[in-house]
């Protein structure tokens, strides 16, 4: 059985992937509808800044990482762009060459690499590592 520390992390993780979700939605339109930012643009901000507090709030509020802040940041950005073109890539086969419809496709995609970053996270991205400093 998972330990209270592991599911208060699964908790946590869930609840920030929620919020980073409604954030990356809300945004891009607070940004077009109210302040006529272009669509692109707002979808651009939107998702950077999601980045930037994804790995803050994953830092500090998931993991409460203590230290080692350059050496997660830059496991993070790698694994980030690793997830990215592997989610992709899935896309392809499923869509692609299973024809599964786009929007399950996804689901299953989304749902899965949900599962998988917070297992990389945790083991690799946000472990201590004696080595690094501040």
């Amino acid at each position: 059985m998972a330990s209270r520390v592991t599911l208060l992390q699964i908790f946590r993780y869930l609840l920030m992937t929620g919020v980073s979700a409604v954030f990356t939605l809300g945004m891009p339109v607070l940004l077009h509808e109210v302040f006529s930012v272009e669509v692109e643009t707002s979808v651009a901000i939107a998702l950077s800044v999601a980045f930037v507090i994804n790995f803050l709030t994953t830092r500090y509020y998931v993991f409460e990482a203590k230290s080692g802040a350059k050496g997660q940041a830059v496991r993070y950005v790698f694994t980030s762009i690793a997830f990215r073109v592997s989610e992709y890539l899935a896309f392809l086969v499923l869509h692609t060459l299973l024809h599964v419809y786009y929007t399950v496709a996804l689901i299953i995609i989304m749902f899965t690499s949900l599962i998988f970053k917070f297992i990389v996270n945790r083991i690799y991205v946000f472990r201590a590592h004696a080595a690094e400093s501040e």
